[in-house]
């Protein structure tokens, strides 16, 4: 990556941690298994919601609530837009590959057009097309993006488990690229991001793309 893009990438990237350090502080006496509240919904401002559609692969990523993940490959999101009113309304499918099938998961909600408000976006999922679509709201938030080369975003939704009487929240980290990998130094300086936001470092854990 030529120097002075990456230089830009380390500035986007101390910006969003300070500005992610700026939101609730956690209490010092306080474990991060009892953090059932999603980070505040902070992002890139200003933000274009038309420059950000198109492909994105992911290059990194954590296993989804603690369970044991996967083998997968070519995790991939499409996003389309659309500005309706004072909004952007986004539809994005998903590709993810295992060795044994190919899921295709779907996304729609909004991007608001409001000031400061931009880069933050409401949906709602199902697992494909024709399932019903599932219950409660999540936030995605993109917390750096140049829009050509890469991008970071966070989705978080919090949850009830009637069962256990207990709180808890999804928390789903992405660093994404335009291409199927991203040069090692501009993907740890993005992986940094995500520390900001009580993800732990050594849970992000690289993207097999090859052969996508």
């Amino acid at each position: 990556m030529h120097s002075s893009v990456f230089a830009l990438l380390q500035l986007a990237a101390s910006a969003a941690l300070l500005a992610l350090l700026l939101g609730p502080a956690r209490p010092a006496h306080a474990h991060p298994g009892h953090m059932h509240r999603c980070p505040p919904p902070l992002g890139k401002f200003p933000f274009d919601a038309q420059k950000f559609s198109g492909e994105w692969f992911v290059v990194a990523r954590t296993p989804l609530l603690k369970i044991p993940d996967v083998d997968s490959k070519c995790h991939k999101f499409t996003y389309s837009t659309e500005s309706q009113g004072n909004e952007t309304r986004v539809s994005m499918k998903i590709t993810i590959k295992t060795d044994e099938k190919a899921m295709e998961p779907e996304v729609k909600g909004h991007f608001s057009n409001r000031p400061n408000a931009g880069s933050v976006m409401q949906g709602v999922w199902r697992p494909s097309a024709g399932d019903k679509w599932m219950p409660g709201v999540f936030t995605t938030s993109v917390l750096v993006t140049d829009y050509d080369t890469y991008a970071v975003t966070v989705t978080c939704k919090e949850m009830y488990f009637d069962k256990t009487d207990s709180f808890d929240r999804l928390l789903i980290p992405h660093v994404l690229s335009r291409t199927p990998e991203l040069e090692a130094n501009a993907l740890a300086v993005l992986k940094n991001v995500l520390t900001g936001i009580d993800i732990d470092e050594d849970t992000i854990k690289d993207q097999d793309n090859s052969g996508c």
